[in-house]
């Protein structure tokens, strides 16, 4: 998630940001769940990839959070989060779907 070209808010500018947020029910704009059920909260544009009027419930916070903590894949230049451990190494889908292809290739005798 890009967020270069906002800047973080301070506390106080956040504070302020929810106290103008609009009261009542909100609907988490990933999953769908409602406020009345569910713990769901406006995000700042900020936490929202730049975008106005979108809320997310916990489960869905915890989930986003989750996946930033994931390391970086291990191959070089490659930007995509690390979810599969091969070998050793912490690889991204496509490259692990790549090198398994290289080892069904290299172990498969003819």
């Amino acid at each position: 998630m890009a967020r270069h070209y906002i800047k973080r808010p301070t506390d106080r500018q956040l504070a302020a940001w929810f106290a103008n947020q609009p009261s009542g029910d909100y609907t988490c704009a990933d999953c769908g769940k409602v406020a009345s059920d569910y713990y769901v909260q406006p995000q700042h544009p900020y936490y929202a990839e730049g975008h106005e009027g979108i809320a997310r419930c916990s489960d869905c916070i915890a989930r986003i959070n989750q996946q930033m903590r994931l390391p970086r894949c291990e191959m070089p230049g490659c930007q995509h989060r690390g979810t599969w451990k091969l070998l050793g190494f912490v690889l991204c889908g496509p490259h692990k779907n790549r090198a398994m292809d290289r080892l069904n290739h290299v172990t498969t005798k003819p």
